[in-house]
């Protein structure tokens, strides 16, 4: 009888003679894994709903999310621009406006601050003092206008522009929402739509919409699956490069990265700091000290025909490794579990015949993939369950800025991009190219398919026809590392209402605290001891009270040796496992009181 393992990959032979494929300019696994789920399970669309609804009410009830406007007025003439006006606002506005007043910036949240007779004419600025770098701000034109209005901000006395809007949310007005890089002083420029001067009036409001709360930081572990080189050879990537890839994290989600500074006015002036932070995990899920990276050897070719693996699915495809999560991954609640590897791993045959493809029919473009927040397990929930799946896997040569790296992806953004899908960020394009689905998110326009490359500022497409067109800086578009940089405020609220909710068990991890315990680095239960390991043959389990049984299973989840205790007095056992593969494994030992488990090497 086959077990259950066999049984899986049987079922997966099925999905995959189904040409269940990505598609070649594919980057990014994780929409593609949700879209398949959702063919499969129609009810999961109810429950993607309902995970929204909860986190739009945390959105509202916390004051996370953009202001509400109920009524705009606008004496403009005529309701849509003309073609001579929008040829005149493809470029931002110049310092050349002259002082209308100063104000100072509010100190309490949710007060808002204007000029004292409100009434800004176009081509003059308002100087904004003692504005706090980390504070969100709005700045709006929103309310009662005489025309229709276009906002930039600058340093106090000119140089380049930091932030800049023209009709926000299909507004005639504009509205930013504004964290400052540095502390200081603003003018903040009201011009007529064309970067003109008037002598109408437009209103000002400066609201403090949010004053920053401490610093989540989550726990990393990286889980290398390697062929069995040295640590810093080949797959085995070295613990230099995973250290890369936590440095870059930190940058990025903590507005840190050099780019973020120097992207284009109209989208610097809308990125945010998550005020999230990583660390590598100092202590395993049962207190015990750890460097937070494991490794681990791939299946090996005995391990497949162990399992009856078919040929075809003999490799690190979608599949496996959804399997191999399972035997390895720590407490989705708890920590960030993040795999590398390679997807290359070959015979590329199906049913017999060449398939022009790498990693048995999981193409090779793909980067990486995500598991969404309160979702079912990955491509095959009905056989994995969420919390045994729930993570990031990343190909290990677009993984951190050292090593040997894809050259388009050397800067470690992919890993950026797909936290930010465990962190419930979707694509900004909406995964569809008709301008009718995005991101939900209000400050990142429309964009009708991924970018490709580096674009030029301002590319614009059909989705954001006008200037600034598409945010292709975003972390969450396909763009090459060296162009992404930013991440808004709308997505920082996404974010925090994930972690807040389906993610909240982070917030009380200990993960990053150092372990105060001394415990052999291959236990995962305390009063359990397994030596020698690594073992050659024989193996002694010792633990504090009788062990009725032990088995044996390695990382695809077949169990490959059983022993049953007859007469369960001895609290210490040995058992031959010398027909075992070099490789590691998962002993699990059951005692009166319940199960215990450990990793154990065999040489």
């Amino acid at each position: 009888m086959k077990n259950s393992i066999t049984l899986y990959l049987t079922i997966a032979l099925i999905i995959f003679s189904a040409k269940l494929t990505f598609a070649q300019s594919e980057q990014c696994g994780t929409m593609q894994n949700l879209e398949f789920q959702l063919q499969k399970d129609p009810k999961l669309r109810a429950k993607l709903d309902s995970i929204e609804k909860v986190n739009e009410l945390w959105i509202k009830n916390n004051n996370r999310g953009f202001k509400e406007h109920s009524i705009e007025v606008s004496n403009r003439s005529g309701s849509i621009k003309n073609n001579l006006t929008l040829l005149n606002t493809n470029s931002l506005c110049g310092y050349n406006n002259t002082l209308n007043s100063t104000i100072t910036a509010p100190t309490a949240l949710y007060q808002i601050i204007s000029p004292t007779n409100n009434c800004v004419n176009g081509g003059q600025f308002v100087r904004v003092n003692n504005l706090i770098a980390g504070n969100v701000y709005r700045i709006s034109t929103i309310g009662t206008n005489n025309f229709d209005t276009v906002l930039s901000i600058f340093l106090a006395g000119g140089g380049n522009p930091v932030a800049y809007n023209d009709d926000w949310n299909t507004s005639l007005q504009s509205e930013i929402y504004f964290n400052p890089f540095v502390s200081g002083n603003y003018d903040i420029l009201i011009d007529g739509f064309g970067c003109t001067s008037n002598q109408l009036c437009s209103s000002l409001q400066v609201e403090l919409r949010y004053i920053p709360r401490p610093v989540i930081t989550i726990p990393v572990v990286v889980h290398v699956i390697h062929n069995g080189e040295n640590v810093g050879v080949g797959d085995n990537i070295s613990a230099a490069q995973i250290q890369s890839q936590i440095d870059v994290l930190n940058q990025d989600f903590r507005r840190l990265n050099s780019g973020a500074i120097f992207s284009p006015a109209p989208f610097r002036g809308t990125s945010d700091d998550p005020l999230i932070q990583f660390c590598l995990a100092q202590q395993k899920p049962n207190g015990s000290p750890t460097n937070g990276i494991m490794r681990y050897l791939k299946p090996s070719e005995q391990d497949y025909i162990n399992s009856d693996t078919p040929l075809e699915l003999r490799c690190l495809n979608m599949f496996t490794i959804e399997a191999f999560k399972t035997a390895t991954i720590w407490d989705r609640n708890k920590y960030l579990n993040i795999w590398v590897s390679d997807l290359n791993q070959l015979p590329p045959i199906f049913q017999g015949q060449p398939t022009q493809e790498q990693g048995c029919n999981f193409e090779s473009d793909i980067l990486g993939y995500a598991q969404f927040p309160g979702l079912s397990g990955g491509l095959f929930p009905s056989l994995f369950q969420a919390n045994l799946t729930d993570g990031v896997w990343i190909r290990n040569d677009v993984f951190g800025t050292v090593g040997n790296l894809n050259p388009n992806f050397n800067l470690g953004k992919t890993t950026t991009h797909e936290v930010g899908h465990w962190l419930n960020l979707k694509h900004i394009w909406g995964d569809e190219n008709q301008c009718a689905q995005d991101d939900d998110v209000i400050d990142t326009p429309k964009q009708t398919t991924e970018s490709t490359g580096c674009n030029s500022f301002p590319s614009t497409d059909s989705c954001s026809g006008s200037f600034p067109g598409i945010m292709f800086m975003n972390f969450m578009d396909y763009s090459n590392d060296n162009c992404l940089s930013v991440f808004t405020y709308g997505q920082t609220v996404r974010m925090d209402a994930a972690l807040f909710n389906q993610r909240v068990g982070l917030l009380t991890s200990n993960g990053c605290t150092p372990s105060i315990m001394s415990i052999d680095e291959n236990n995962f239960d305390k009063g359990i001891k397994v030596y020698p390991n690594p073992f050659s043959n024989q193996l002694t389990i010792e633990t504090n009270e009788p062990i009725f049984k032990i088995e044996i299973y390695n990382l695809l989840g077949q169990m490959v040796k059983s022993k049953i205790i007859d007469s369960p007095t001895n609290n210490s056992v040995n058992i031959n496992l010398s027909e075992l593969v070099q490789g590691n494994y998962i002993a699990k030992i059951y005692v009166e009181n319940g199960k215990k488990s450990v990793k154990i090497i065999k040489n």
